[in-house]
């Protein structure tokens, strides 16, 4: 009678343990959701136009106070941009992933120097060369400014790129 005595509440407590594993394998008795719930709803683009609303902006701006300000309001922005690939190179510690460059000033510019850029996996960038004209959405997540430069040059990084016309 000792014996059984010890063994019963253990007993127990292995057939409460086992019941609460099965009832949490199955949900409970809850149905998982099904992936065809809502789909998030994409972000809408904005007009920004980096010659005009970023450049000129930050060329208008009397105090840097301003400009950051400004500056700060544009992070987050999802923009639609066409530009020239100036170069492809690949991304700094990041593996298997490119820096795409864009030259988004009209063809006639003296100065050449990147004004926006993303990063895509290799395998993607492998399929844009040098030169050519790309249209692309992406997020505004950084605009920094080139310092010691002559000339006013800035540059925007954006996340989450798609590529809408190649």
């Amino acid at each position: 009678m000792r014996i059984e005595a010890t063994w019963r509440p253990r007993l127990i407590g292995m057939l409460v343990f086992c019941a609460l594993l099965t009832l949490s394998s199955c949900g409970g008795g809850k149905q998982a959701p099904t992936a065809t719930g809502p789909t998030p709803t994409p972000k809408p683009l904005s007009d920004i136009d980096f010659l005009e609303d970023i450049r000129q902006q930050r060329v208008d701006a009397i105090r840097l106070t301003d400009w950051e300000k400004y500056r700060d309001t544009l992070i987050g922005s999802r923009v639609q941009w066409t530009g020239t690939i100036l170069h492809i190179v690949d991304a700094e510690g990041m593996r298997d992933t490119s820096e795409i460059r864009l030259e988004l000033d009209p063809p006639d510019a003296l100065f050449k120097h990147y004004d926006a850029f993303f990063r895509l996996p290799k395998a993607q960038a492998a399929q844009y060369v040098k030169g050519q004209e790309i249209t692309v959405q992406g997020d505004i997540a950084e605009i920094k400014e080139l310092a010691g430069t002559v000339g006013l040059v800035l540059t925007v990084h954006l996340t989450q790129p798609v590529i809408v016309k190649p």
